[in-house]
């Protein structure tokens, strides 16, 4: 009961001091002092995370990351202030303030966080963090293959219906790129006038390279050539002598990311097995240490 008196009376004066200095600030500074001091620390804190990122050189989480589609919409900085954040604070409450209060040396806590450390590692390949970020990889991986079959079949329905005998592969890539979610990003690069001005095909290939799926560079060997053969019965030509594999690939797809998001759903019930398992080893263990102690007394 005093522990508990003591940390009241601790945060009732904290709370107190904190009180009596923002009424101090609000009257001593005027609202447009306030205004481009919020500005200047937008600024520093902009500039602190720029800095953090160099430091901490967290570039290749950061594409690690983006690959998975930035799960939560994370990136390499909030990731790790939550690891951080998270770690520390078990650390405090559950180690630090026992041993500092009580006096109780607490190896579980200790052994906990440094279990939590290492599966919430974006380093150590065999985490708890690589695996599931593996696998959300390769289901974004799959949900941008499965946008590059549907444009290939949108181009064949836009070429069928062109009335037109002549091609041109950037105004129809301008017209469909809005309908795809996960693609569209490279797709608005590709599209840049720039990259049409002379020879397209650097382009192309930067954009088979991003997506990086066989069937995306496959397109893009087509797309190459509709530069040179401009006349739509062969470009539909070329694109419907794809169809077979294209429609094969794609149930194959299909089927790959059902698997994947399967194994993810198993995680949550692979950790409860893992978490009862580990509390009845500690149990056990502890009913040892207890038996050795009391034979040794």
């Amino acid at each position: 009961m005093t522990d508990f008196t003591n940390i009241m009376v601790l945060g009732l004066a904290l709370t107190g001091s904190l009180t009596s200095g923002i009424f101090m600030y609000d009257g001593l500074v005027s609202r447009e002092e306030k205004r481009l001091q919020l500005i200047m620390a937008k600024r520093r804190l902009k500039a602190f995370r720029i800095q953090a990122i160099e430091k901490t050189k967290f570039e290749e989480l950061e594409t690690t990351l983006r690959e998975a589609g930035n799960p939560f919409s994370l990136n390499a900085f909030r990731y790790q202030m939550i690891r951080y954040v998270f770690t520390l604070t078990f650390l405090l409450y559950y180690y630090v303030y026992p041993l500092f209060i009580y006096r109780d040396f607490n190896g579980w806590a200790l052994l906990l966080f440094g279990l939590l450390i290492a599966m919430t590692s974006p380093k150590i390949p065999f985490s708890a963090f690589s695996f599931v970020i593996k696998k959300l990889q390769e289901i974004h991986r799959s949900k941008k293959n499965n946008e590059i079959f549907q444009l290939h079949d949108s181009l064949i329905s836009e070429f069928e219906l062109m009335d037109q005998r002549q091609v041109n592969t950037y105004h129809v890539l301008k017209r469909l790129y809005r309908n795809f979610e996960y693609i569209q990003p490279e797709l608005q690069e590709l599209l840049q006038p720039q990259n049409w001005k002379e020879d397209p095909a650097p382009a192309l290939d930067r954009f088979a390279n991003q997506i990086n799926t066989t069937e995306a560079h496959m397109l893009v060997s087509i797309l190459e050539k509709f530069d040179q053969h401009t006349d739509r019965d062969v470009a539909l030509s070329s694109l419907e002598s794809n169809s077979k594999l294209f429609s094969t690939n794609k149930i194959e797809n299909y089927r790959m990311r059902l698997k994947l998001t399967n194994d993810l759903a198993l995680i949550p019930i692979f950790l409860t097995h893992m978490l009862i398992l580990g509390v009845f080893i500690g149990v056990i263990v502890n009913l040892a240490m207890q038996a050795f102690d009391s034979s040794t007394l």
